[in-house]
């Protein structure tokens, strides 16, 4: 069974036919975040940062399941708040975790339409948007060492005081996660969870 914006707000986060019905439902590579079916996994760590700190803005640095940007919403949604909005960041430009929701009358798409999706590569939408105040930044695009090391250095002028950033793939089998060495060396606040999935690691901003 699956379940329509009108009534997911009569389920619980926890409840198993919810999960699996709507939050991981046809979201390709969400065990890369230690979810599968009816279990949330790292999602429920998303959840819970979007929530408890009421962010307004969310923006998720690529998705090709769109398991991260639906979970941002969802609390978003479930505090009812006021002209807040997630924002999927994606060029679709081939490689790792090419988007699997391109068409119209994918799952996501439409059970999620209120997720704005901007095509286009990351330094350009963040270049395009200076006056953005992000509260809830997940990067997750570019998996080469360069390209994640810049998507944190683009973003981070335009992140809210006190603010999240999540990045995904920190387990070292990719380069992206040599960027956390450097983020720490930086001074920035980082808590790594290198053993769950593919690994996820939690910078707060001061």
């Amino acid at each position: 069974m699956l379940f329509s914006q009108e009534s997911n707000k009569q389920l619980s986060l926890i409840n198993p036919d919810y999960i699996e019905g709507f939050l991981t439902h046809e979201a390709k590579w969400a065990n890369s975040h230690n979810a599968k079916k009816d279990y949330l996994g790292c999602g429920m760590l998303y959840y819970a940062l979007a929530y408890m700190s009421k962010a307004h803005v969310c923006v998720c640095l690529g998705s090709g399941g769109g398991f991260v940007p639906r979970v941002m919403r969802q609390a978003q949604k479930d505090l009812n708040l006021d002209e807040a909005k997630t924002i999927l960041v994606d060029a679709n430009i081939g490689g790792y975790g090419t988007p699997v929701w391109l068409s119209p009358d994918h799952f996501f798409r439409e059970e999620f339409s209120d997720i704005e999706i901007i095509m286009d590569l990351t330094k350009n939408v963040a270049r395009g948007n200076p006056d953005w105040k992000i509260d809830y930044l997940h990067i997750d695009v570019d998996h080469s060492f360069d390209g994640a090391h810049a998507d944190f250095k683009n973003y981070l002028p335009l992140m809210n005081r006190p603010g999240i950033i999540t990045f995904h793939d920190t387990c070292g089998k990719l380069p992206c996660a040599k960027v956390i060495e450097v983020i720490k060396e930086k001074g920035y606040e980082v808590v790594d969870f290198k053993e769950f999935g593919a690994g996820v690691a939690i910078i707060y901003l001061h």
